[in-house]
């Protein structure tokens, strides 16, 4: 929850400026479904396999090498995680609004 709101409010913060005006709510809600987009498509299926595929385990290599893939793959998984957040934060604040 906490970082539902907090997010939130960072978005409206930095894509609305909290005007009044109907304009500005309008390229705010343009920019939310633009930031939405790219997030929901650098996190989809298709994009990570790619990235999965780049940093496939090999079981013959070192254990030292393994453990560095596992490391860069779990950094990735975690970077996946925020920016899915955002974009999903971002989706729900152009629906309700």
């Amino acid at each position: 929850v906490w970082y539902w709101r907090g997010s939130w409010m960072v978005l409206d913060n930095y894509l609305w400026g909290f005007t009044t005006e109907r304009q500005d709510v309008n390229v705010s809600l343009g920019w939310g479904i633009l930031l939405s987009a790219v997030c929901m498509g650098l996190t989809s299926e298709p994009f990570v396999s790619l990235i999965d595929r780049r940093f496939d385990l090999d079981t013959d290599s070192s254990s030292s090498s393994t453990n560095t893939t596992r490391r860069i793959l779990w950094a990735l998984g975690s970077l996946r995680t925020w920016v899915l957040a955002w974009g999903t934060v971002s989706y729900w604040r152009v629906v309700w609004y």
